[in-house]
């Protein structure tokens, strides 16, 4: 097994957990407690044991201004120099540390033999991961059905519908780029997976994402090329968003399909504390610190808080960057032109960036260290390196 999977791993053990059981009394004497705590450790024992590697190896380059993904891990850099405002500044310092687990774990991997293989491999566990966790949830959905807060098995945590749905959109992309597979073994299992997804994906009715199969609907026209399936998937996808989006969960109601439920009054909030420290913020999880408990639901205001001006500024560049690495870089059309493994992870980076960029706008996308963060960062990875490639590969063939 790589080195830079086990320490990827070691980033998501800590998910669904927070370093407030280790602060508790009963921490010792509690067993859930123990375990919880443990888990939360985890993340800051990957940013260890990639540190101690890297300095073993007399490797010194410390990431700075040359990719989106660097700039993110100059927005948590920031977020140290907040954590001094935060009311709460050993839970401000755990996340923020937790926040650049998954970036250094992706910086490391990116700089030792082989970076491509080592990202794909990242990618594909996140793969397996958000599947186990679509096959957990989906008897619960065919069940009793979900309900806002959905617990993991043996207490590990609780996963709300917004997350599920996430997770379910993921799975329902990678199971149908992937469908084309000649092997009938794995066309059947990828079939299956896109319908269990999509039963999952209808119970869970999360506004967000549907948000983000209408974005992965558009973009999947850029990729039109991958074959006779986008004429039928595009049509299914319509429907599902039309179903499950305003008939079910809006009760055919435009102005409730619309409602922003809440958030406005919470952004008004949010809009009052960072004015009393508009440059550095409050440190991370300063909205739940100072919200009672709520989160800003939008990534900007998000960054905001926790960060000023000054950590937006380098979160607002990442996000840019690498949108105009494909852009630029051509990447829908070198897409459509590649074949194989290469081809189907560059069409997921890009639909899956695409659909966390615009989820950024509803919910605190890859603000803080969470499932979208775990997931983003790899695919950013990927298309740094793809573009690397893909400018090494023009200037050998240009004159």
């Amino acid at each position: 097994m790589k080195f830079a999977l086990v320490l990827w791993l070691l980033v998501w053990a800590g998910m669904y957990t927070n370093i407030s059981y280790v602060q508790q009394t009963n921490f010792l004497a509690s067993k859930y407690s123990f375990i919880q705590g443990i888990r939360s450790l985890f993340p800051l024992v990957a940013i260890f044991l990639c540190l101690l590697t890297v300095f073993a190896s007399r490797y010194r380059r410390i990431p700075f201004f040359r990719s989106p993904l660097e700039l993110f891990f100059f927005y948590a850099f920031v977020g140290f120099i907040a954590a001094v405002m935060s009311t709460d500044p050993v839970i401000s310092l755990y996340m923020n540390l937790a926040y650049l687990a998954p970036i250094m774990v992706t910086w490391y991997a990116m700089n030792k033999k082989d970076p491509l293989d080592n990202i794909r491999t990242i990618i594909h566990a996140n793969y397996v991961i958000l599947t186990l966790l679509v096959c957990i949830f989906l008897p619960s959905a065919l069940g009793r059905g979900l309900i806002g807060w959905n617990s993991l098995p043996f207490n590990l945590g609780e996963v709300n519908r917004n997350g599920i749905g996430r997770y379910a959109l993921v799975v329902m992309l990678v199971s149908f780029v992937r469908g084309v597979t000649p092997k009938k073994m794995k066309k059947l299992l990828y079939g299956i997976l896109f319908v269990s997804a999509i039963v999952l994906f209808s119970q869970a009715q999360s506004r967000t994402a549907l948000l983000g199969l209408s974005v992965t609907v558009m973009l999947l026209f850029f990729f039109r090329r991958i074959g006779w399936r986008f004429i039928f998937i595009l049509p299914l996808f319509t429907y599902l968003i039309w179903l499950v989006g305003y008939q079910w969960r809006a009760e055919a109601d435009f102005e409730r399909l619309i409602s922003l439920t809440g958030r406005e009054q919470i952004w008004q909030q949010g809009l009052e504390v960072i004015s009393t420290s508009p440059f550095y913020g409050w440190g991370f999880l300063s909205d739940r610190l100072l919200l009672e408990g709520e989160h800003m639901h939008n990534a900007y205001l998000s960054t905001l808080i926790q960060t000023g001006f000054l950590g937006t500024i380098f979160f607002v560049l990442g996000f840019i960057g690498v949108w105009v690495l494909i852009i630029r870089g051509r990447f829908f059309k070198r897409a459509r032109e590649l074949q194989g493994a290469e081809k189907f992870l560059l069409i997921e980076s890009i639909v899956i960036i695409g659909i966390l960029s615009v989820r950024s706008l509803f919910e605190s996308t890859a603000t803080f260290y969470g499932v979208d963060l775990v997931i983003l960062v790899p695919h950013i990875a990927y298309i740094q390196l793809m573009a690397k490639k893909f400018s090494a590969k023009t200037q050998s063939s240009s004159p």
